[in-house]
């Protein structure tokens, strides 16, 4: 999927997770044109950083950069699921690396 100015700035922000949170490894992600999909490993987390913390500053990092956007451009919750074993976090991986190929069977596709 080739990326938009959005969806550059989105991918840029995540990237840069790990700059704002040393303690934070990312996995595999995937930007959609609606969504975000993407694992993160925390190691070692003080209490005070939870993942609420680090989502929230991801999503205004962009937003930042859209200023001047007039709609609200992420919605207000986020799924999170954590992830216990090697088989789970393998078919995690295949899911959002297969996610695109499934975009024109969403609900939201419009050509």
């Amino acid at each position: 999927m080739v990326l938009n100015e959005l969806g550059q700035i989105v991918e840029r922000c995540w990237l840069a997770i790990p700059q704002h949170f040393p303690q934070v490894e990312l996995d595999v992600h995937v930007i959609m044109p609606n969504h975000v999909h993407g694992l993160l490993t925390l190691a070692d987390m003080p209490s005070h950083q939870p993942l609420g913390v680090i989502v929230g500053t991801f999503k205004a990092a962009v937003t930042r950069e859209l200023r001047e956007n007039e709609k609200p451009l992420w919605q207000e919750r986020y799924h999170d699921h954590i992830v216990r074993d090697e088989a789970s976090l393998q078919r995690i991986r295949a899911y959002i690396l297969g996610n695109p190929s499934q975009w024109m069977q969403d609900s939201l596709f419009a050509e």
